[in-house]
């Protein structure tokens, strides 16, 4: 078997040892003054790196202005603004495996774009590019299904891009794009997407009504069947929602052996590779019990995640989305669904860079080859190990700076449930 090192340990290890970790342009967290007495003991410090981020628009000049984000450790994200050479720098940021960011441009105007998995090394200063388009507005109209009245209970929205990749070459998951509350006519206006073709899925926060993804004349719980929307550069489409009640669904989790499963997330919506980031999810309780309110009356298919060395499955104990079991939700009630995970498979091997890179740089990721939906993730290693794996055939991912650098594997893989595939060998 491999050898796995996760973050923590390394950051014990070297704390342990009082290895100077920052050694780069950025200076240790917390590092003492200069002459201090050598026989006193040093302060544990966190070690921290940086995200520089150059921040173009269509033509190539330098967007000042532009914001850079990344989540927090300690919870909320934190911010940089891009100087007059359009530069944003994000310093101190704890020595992690990676960051999802986020550049938003001056105005609201452009297109936030995306950069996965960004890798801050201690004392390093990781550093990408990226040129922001031109965006697309998105108009929503609310009202109660029944009445017809215009509703303006807050909201979130949330997009699937079927023509860029958001997080991952090939994979499916909805993504915030805002929260708000429509005016008094229920007109609520999203922007910062990128022109191209979008399902969006809606989630109340008040009012008594359930999510939806957004169909053609109804809401409809299956992301298939909603409504395909189109945006332009510069111009409003305008999408119609008209809200249903809410009801509710709720289970037990159980392993393949008969062990029920604490710390599952289950989810009515496709979860990202970051587990838990999705919406409409609820964790298992110590019991395997979990319940998901606020749905909308219809068909709905749920995804189990963070299932320890069980794979990702699907309601029914399915394998994919397309071959799980629709749960019917009704109005004012609960629907109990009881799953039965199974085994996971691992997929195992070298990764290697032609240019003597560290393959901790690269970010690799399992997507189901029919769905496109997030099958799994290498977590962090200095190996090619791919864990949780569904017995569904899947493409590997690997990508050094974001989904436009991605290259997929030259072939489809299949492993079976408890199953390794070994001697997989990457050069990139």
């Amino acid at each position: 078997m491999p050898r796995i090192r996760t973050a923590r340990r390394v950051l014990l290890l070297a704390m342990a040892a009082g290895t100077a970790l920052a050694t780069g342009a950025l200076p240790a967290a917390g590092a003492g003054p200069a002459g201090a007495p050598a026989d006193r003991p040093a302060a544990l410090t966190t070690p921290v790196g940086g995200i520089s981020v150059r921040v173009t628009d269509e033509a190539g000049a330098p967007l000042p202005g532009a914001v850079l984000s990344v989540p927090a450790p300690e919870g909320g994200r934190r911010t940089a603004t891009a100087d007059a050479d359009g530069v944003a720098t994000l310093t101190d940021l704890p020595f992690y495996d990676r960051y999802d960011a986020e550049v938003a441009g001056p105005d609201g105007g452009y297109a936030t774009a995306h950069l996965a998995a960004l890798r801050v090394a201690a004392g390093q200063v990781t550093e990408a590019a990226v040129r922001l388009v031109r965006a697309a507005q998105f108009h929503f109209r609310f009202a109660d299904a029944r009445s017809g009245a215009p509703a303006t209970a807050r909201a979130c929205v949330y997009y699937l891009a079927l023509d860029v990749h958001v997080l991952a070459p090939g994979a499916r998951s909805p993504h915030p794009a805002g929260c708000g509350a429509p005016d008094g006519r229920g007109r609520l206006t999203v922007g910062g997407l990128a022109p191209g073709r979008y399902r969006f899925l809606v989630v109340p926060g008040a009012g008594g009504y359930g999510a939806q993804w957004v169909g053609a004349a109804a809401g409809t719980g299956d992301q298939d069947e909603a409504r395909i929307h189109r945006g332009r550069a510069d111009r409003r489409t305008t999408v119609r929602v008209r809200w249903d009640g809410a009801g509710t669904v709720g289970g037990r989790v159980w392993s393949a052996d008969g062990w029920v499963r604490r710390g599952v997330i289950v989810s009515a919506a496709p979860q990202p590779a970051t587990e838990g980031d999705g919406p409409l999810k609820a964790r298992t309780d110590r019991y395997g019990v979990f319940r998901i309110a606020g749905l909308g009356p219809y068909r709905w298919k749920l995804q189990y995640t963070n299932t320890g060395s069980h794979a990702r499955a699907w309601s029914g104990g399915a394998a994919s989305r397309d071959r799980a079991t629709p749960l019917e939700v009704r109005v004012g009630e609960v629907t109990s669904h009881d799953v039965h995970l199974p085994d996971g498979g691992m997929i195992m091997g070298t990764l290697t860079l032609a240019d003597g890179g560290d393959p901790l740089d690269v970010a690799v990721t399992a997507v189901d080859a029919e769905t496109g939906d997030f099958a799994s993730f290498r977590r962090f290693s200095d190996r090619l190990v791919v864990r949780n794996l569904p017995d569904r055939p899947v493409w590997l991912y690997f990508a050094r700076s974001g989904p436009a650098s991605a290259v997929r594997y030259h072939e489809v893989l299949r492993v079976g449930p408890g199953e390794t595939l070994e001697d997989i060998h990457v050069v990139l």
